[in-house]
């Protein structure tokens, strides 16, 4: 957390730049979901190499990485952090910096496989993701996997607006829609994200899915 906060920049820079906002690890988001992208460090090298002239990397801790916990007290090194700030025009911001406003004032993000992906999409922001998620068949949500696809990827996005991608999010919402299920997956997601009054219809919502599923 020391050499993280020694490296980060305080204010967001008046440049383009592209958002990574880091996974908390282990988590399955990144392993097994990200494959060898489990290692973020190979996803912003492979940015790096694709960026336009001018731009720059910003990238964010994921806010519980850095609190006591057995899961996550061994999943970052140090080299982690040397070996991105090495990484030209990359780096760090501090955890006070308002993910928002990094979102919303990026060119586009970069993920994965996480929320921020669906956060951007939102705000009319592109995002390059680099595993294959429930959004990436959206125009505006690439999955991308070595250099090449990410350099067509961010020179598609340069000439998106935010009109264009929140019109992208749009048709996929129609194209989905029939497989979207509103519940949870697992108890705590229910217990934070599902309204008491809602959870009767959640749960009811989840089992009629499977048993539509089964009987297909």
């Amino acid at each position: 957390e020391h050499i993280y906060k020694r490296n980060c920049l305080i204010e967001i820079p008046s440049k383009q730049y592209i958002y990574v906002s880091l996974h908390l690890q282990p988590e399955r988001s990144t392993n097994p979901e990200g494959a060898h992208f489990d290692n973020q460090w190979l996803m912003i090298e492979m940015i790096s190499k694709c960026l336009p002239a001018g731009w720059f990397i910003l990238i964010k801790e994921h806010p519980k990485q850095f609190k006591y916990d057995l899961r996550t007290i061994h999943a970052r090194q140090e080299s982690f952090y040397t070996s991105i700030s090495r990484i030209k025009n990359a780096h760090f911001m501090s955890l006070n910096v308002s993910q928002d406003e990094l979102i919303l004032k990026s060119e586009m993000t970069a993920t994965v496989s996480g929320s921020v992906g669906w956060e951007s999409l939102i705000d009319g922001k592109p995002v390059l993701i680099f595993s294959e998620n429930w959004h990436s068949k959206c125009t505006a949500s690439r999955y991308v996997y070595d250099l090449n696809s990410v350099k067509k990827a961010i020179k598609s996005y340069s000439n998106m607006t935010s009109t264009d991608v929140k019109s992208y999010v749009v048709d996929f919402i129609k194209e989905v829609s029939s497989s979207i299920v509103f519940g949870a997956m697992k108890i705590d997601h229910e217990l934070y994200f599902i309204p008491d009054d809602k959870k009767e219809f959640a749960v009811e919502n989840v089992s009629s899915a499977i048993m539509e599923r089964l009987k297909e």
